[in-house]
């Protein structure tokens, strides 16, 4: 009889643990920024915040936060839209496969990005060189870069996909009867998507828009390589202060932010709630082919088709590109076999080939951690219906990658930090980063999952750790697959924090391009080992979303 109870106690108590992880995690960086903020001497002080409020060059900086955020939504939700549109009526070749590829740029390291763009649309970029190539001009066309624009469309790169994900999942589910009934009292296309398909599309649009917003409010490395310092936000705001050990000013402002960053979270989570309810059973829909006939609608849908993928493939293309060209003119694979040379260690504190394995070192210690914690969550918010837990998880989307390893960083010479490693530190990082994209895979495996065959093994004296193992581990591997692709990519393309916690020997690549490019040095040597780094990570997080999609699983 006790050793049920035990068993009965520690099954219902299995989600303690990963629970203590992250309240530790959040709380120790938010208390280190609470100290830094309000304490001074062993007083509180509210002076941080009286100098912020009567800065009035702060407050330009939070209005352009919110000014940038607030266009590139939008920009997202354009291009998002659009794409879903096509995706869900129309049938084309490689439609699957284009597809698949639509959420790698969600993953990308944001300097690959960042580097694309100047690669693509800078003076003399590829975009630029053909234009004057095409039409005899003299002088580049295109200058966005350094520029607002050029945060709003990378952003928009970036969030674009999820917009297009959650609104072609809404859409296929719609019921193609709505818009058949419209169209049968007289409506055109048009006036059918704006005033029966758009409505029912709306709540995917708006919870899409929000997460954009989020992630264009937490920007740091594409507003601070495309930007310039004439763009300064609240994300690059805080780096500075604390790069410029102006702890208290720049704890204020990562308080604020991140208080401003729970209302955002907390809205998108009551967003997806309250719109949950709206979603349909999925009906086969009616889907034309986009090459079977010709008009004036049609070739204008394939300019903007062209566009739009050229949109996308131009950066990682002039990367890939850029990656393959010799210092002397020419193609080179030298780039790349400078990557297993110490070629680079009088510029990184170190070689390329040590930090490809810092980065799969913290890598598959995310994995690992990831899903340690989050089977526990998942299992306890499905199976004990503890939704408060789901929402909890949720957390780590409040907070910015800065502000979370500026925290761990004053936080790592007291306990329990002071006794664990910094390569330790940043796995522990980056799994909180990656939790709540872990947890989104998981919850739907279990939920889908049937019950009876876990009660069917216990009744036949299977153990409740035996049963999970033996029966639903199994049975669950496409959802821990999934869980376990994003957290890998996410632990590899993540940047901010890294950036603050690294130290000499445990930097790893997406840092290492990030330093390359701020380098900026005379010639196109500096953009050819960038790109040929850039490849490297594109690859390896392209690897880890290929396998999500050969699973079918939807996270996003």
């Amino acid at each position: 009889m006790g050793a049920f109870m035990y068993r009965h106690y520690f099954r219902h108590l299995l989600w303690l643990i990963p629970l203590g992880f992250l309240l530790l995690m959040l709380g120790m960086p938010l208390l280190s920024i609470l100290r830094e903020a309000f304490w001074d001497k062993g007083n509180w002080t509210w002076e941080p915040f009286e100098i912020v409020l009567e800065n009035a060059f702060l407050f330009k900086i939070l209005r352009l936060t919110f000014y940038q955020a607030t266009l590139s939504a939008l920009a997202s939700i354009v291009i998002g839209v659009f794409w879903a549109s096509v995706m869900a009526r129309y049938e084309f070749p490689f439609k699957r496969t284009l597809q698949s590829l639509t959420i790698i740029p969600f993953v990308l390291p944001a300097v690959t990005v960042a580097l694309g763009f100047i690669l693509m649309f800078g003076r003399q970029g590829f975009l630029n060189t053909a234009l004057q190539s095409l039409f005899g001009l003299s002088d580049p066309p295109v200058q966005i870069l350094f520029s607002l624009p050029a945060i709003v469309l990378a952003h928009a790169f970036y969030n674009a996909p999820i917009v297009a994900r959650l609104t072609h999942a809404a859409w296929e589910r719609l019921d193609p009867g709505y818009e058949e009934s419209a169209n049968s009292l007289g409506a055109n296309g048009f006036k059918t998507f704006f005033s029966v398909t758009l409505p029912l599309l709306l709540p995917s649009i708006i919870t899409g828009g929000l997460l954009a917003f989020i992630y264009s409010f937490l920007s740091f490395p594409i507003v601070l390589t495309l930007g310039g310092a004439q763009f300064t936000t609240l994300e690059v705001a805080i780096y500075t202060e604390f790069k410029q050990r102006n702890f208290d000013i720049g704890a204020a402002l990562a308080f604020t932010q991140i208080v401003m960053l729970l209302g955002f979270t907390a809205t998108y989570l009551w967003l997806e709630r309250r719109f949950a309810f709206r979603t349909l059973q999925q009906i086969a829909r009616p889907a034309r082919h986009l090459f079977k006939s010709f008009s004036v609608k049609r070739i204008l849908l394939w300019v903007a088709l062209l566009i739009t993928g050229a949109f996308f493939a131009g950066p990682l293309l002039s990367v890939l590109w850029m990656s393959l060209q010799s210092n002397e003119g020419g193609w080179s694979l030298a780039a790349y076999g400078k990557l297993f040379s110490d070629q680079y260690e009088s510029i990184l504190d170190g070689s390329p080939l040590s930090m490809i394995a810092n980065s799969f070192k913290f890598g598959i210690g995310t994995v690992v951690l990831t899903l340690l914690f989050g089977l526990p969550l998942a299992w306890s918010i499905v199976r004990q219906k503890l939704n408060w837990l789901n929402t909890v998880a949720m957390l780590p989307l409040a907070i910015s990658s800065i502000a979370l390893g500026l925290g761990l960083l004053r936080s790592a010479n007291q306990p329990p930090l002071i006794w664990v490693d910094r390569d330790v530190i940043i796995i522990l990082a980056h799994t909180l980063l990656a939790l709540p994209f872990v947890i989104r895979s998981l919850v739907p495996g279990f939920r889908n999952f049937d019950v009876s065959l876990t009660e069917a093994a216990s009744s036949l004296g299977a153990s409740t750790w035996q049963a999970f193992r033996l029966i639903e581990l199994p049975l669950l591997k496409r959802s821990v697959l999934v869980g376990a692709a994003f957290a890998f990519a996410i632990s590899i393309a993540e940047i901010s924090a890294t950036l603050v916690l690294s130290k000499s020997g445990f930097m790893t690549l997406t840092v290492a391009v990030y330093r390359v490019v701020l380098q900026r040095t005379p010639g196109i040597e500096f953009l050819v080992n960038a790109s040929a780094m850039s490849v490297v990570l594109m690859v390896i997080t392209g690897l880890a979303f290929w396998l999500i999609e050969r699973s079918g699983e939807r996270v996003i």
